[in-house]
C-alpha cells in the first residue's frame, strides 16, 4: 500500500480525497513551546505561594510590634493620668476636673464632669475632702490597634476636714484608652475594688 502526503498526514492511495476532507483533524502535538508555558506557571505558583505567605507574616510581625508600641505608650498615659482622674481638691474642683478631662475622649469628659459636679462635689465641699491618688503599678490587660485597656493599681490618700491623718486606701482602676489621632484618650473607668 503506498501513500501520498495531503496536508501533513499520510493519505492511503485508496483513500477518496472525499474521505480525508471528512477525517477531524489530529490534535496539535505537544511540543517544547507548551511545556515551558506550563512548567513557567508551576514555578511562578511555587515561587508566589511562599513569597505572599513571607509577606503576610512579615505584616502581621509588624502589626504585632505596633499593637506592643501602642500598648506601652497607652499604659504610660494611663499610669500617669490616673493622678489628674482620680484626684481632687474641695477648694479646687473645677480646675481639677477641667484638667482631668483634657485626658479623655468627648464622650467620657461628659460622663465624668457629670459624676464630679453632680455627685462628688458636693459631698467633697461639704467633707473639705482632698484626694490624691498615685498609680504605683500597671499592666496591659488587652491591646488591639487603637484600643487599649490597662488595669493599675492606686494608692489614695485621703483627707477630710475633720480627720487627724489622712486615709490610705488602695484601689484598682481599669481605663480603657483609645487612639485619637497622635494621642491616646481615656474613653473609660472602672473600679473593680481593692485587690483581694
Amino acid at each position: 500500500m503506498t501513500s501520498t502526503q495531503s496536508h501533513d498526514r499520510l493519505v492511503p492511495d485508496s483513500a477518496s480525497p472525499a474521505d480525508a476532507a471528512s477525517r477531524p483533524p489530529d490534535p496539535p502535538a505537544a511540543g517544547p513551546r507548551r511545556g515551558a508555558a506550563v512548567l513557567a506557571v508551576v514555578m511562578a505558583v511555587s515561587v508566589a505561594a511562599p513569597a505572599g505567605t513571607a509577606w503576610t507574616l512579615a505584616g502581621r510581625a509588624e502589626r504585632g510590634r505596633e499593637t506592643v508600641r501602642d500598648a506601652e505608650a497607652a499604659r504610660a498615659v494611663a499610669q500617669t493620668g490616673a493622678r489628674d482622674i482620680l484626684s481632687y481638691d474641695h477648694r479646687t474642683l473645677e480646675a481639677d476636673v477641667g484638667r482631668a478631662g483634657r485626658l479623655m475622649t468627648p464622650g467620657f469628659r461628659r460622663k465624668y464632669e457629670a459624676l464630679m459636679r453632680g455627685v462628688t462635689a458636693p459631698q467633697a465641699r461639704r467633707d473639705g475632702a482632698v484626694v490624691q491618688s498615685e498609680a504605683v503599678a500597671s499592666g496591659v490587660e488587652s491591646a488591639v490597634p487603637g484600643r487599649v485597656v490597662v488595669l493599675l493599681y492606686i494608692d489614695q490618700w485621703t483627707v477630710k476636714r475633720d480627720d487627724r491623718a489622712p486615709r490610705i486606701d488602695q484601689q484598682r482602676a481599669r481605663l480603657t484608652l483609645v487612639e485619637r489621632g497622635s494621642r491616646w484618650l481615656v474613653d473609660d473607668i472602672t473600679t473593680p475594688g481593692p485587690p483581694g
